[in-house]
């Protein structure tokens, strides 16, 4: 972390230094913004996007995206309280909960070239083979193009915001 910590303030602009700073003051106890969840509406159907491991469970149960991009790091919260089990079961059932048809894995991949390292995906596969196998993960690789909605059907069974 000490090197992470070296290359930020050694290769960030003194803007994006100010941000930060400026930023931390609105973050909360735990240091971190808290989980949001973005529901993009598109004509190709819609994409829920999870920036942090963590849902309300009224809000999540509400929703049916065609596809998913879901947060795959640290540990997992509901309603604000910590999961007990693994990381990887608590994506599947998010995945199974939600009935996204596609899933691509937020802030689990190799990030930094140099600095961090690709991820074992495995449990994370034999977690939704077992709780969401209806799921497909998409695994694109670093800065590669995705076109999550080719060739699905949006659902017409999805419920309004």
């Amino acid at each position: 972390m000490r090197e992470l910590g070296s290359r930020l303030t050694n290769t960030l602009d003194d803007t994006a230094i100010a941000h930060l700073i400026g930023a931390a003051a609105t973050h909360s106890d735990r240091g971190d913004g808290g989980a949001l969840l973005y529901l993009v509406e598109t004509p190709d159907g819609s994409l829920l996007f999870q920036d942090t491991s963590g849902h309300w469970a009224a809000v999540l149960d509400t929703l049916a995206p065609d596809v998913a991009i879901l947060a795959a790091a640290g540990r997992g919260t509901v309603d604000g309280e910590p999961v007990q089990g693994s990381l990887a079961g608590f994506v599947a059932d998010e995945a199974r909960a939600l009935g996204a048809q596609r899933l691509v894995l937020g802030h689990h991949d190799n990030w930094l070239p140099g600095f961090s390292s690709a991820p074992d995906l495995g449990p994370i596969r034999r977690a939704l083979a077992e709780r969401a196998p209806g799921v497909e993960l998409l695994e694109p690789s670093y800065l590669e193009a995705t076109p999550v909605f080719a060739g699905l059907t949006p659902r017409a069974d999805r419920p309004g915001p």
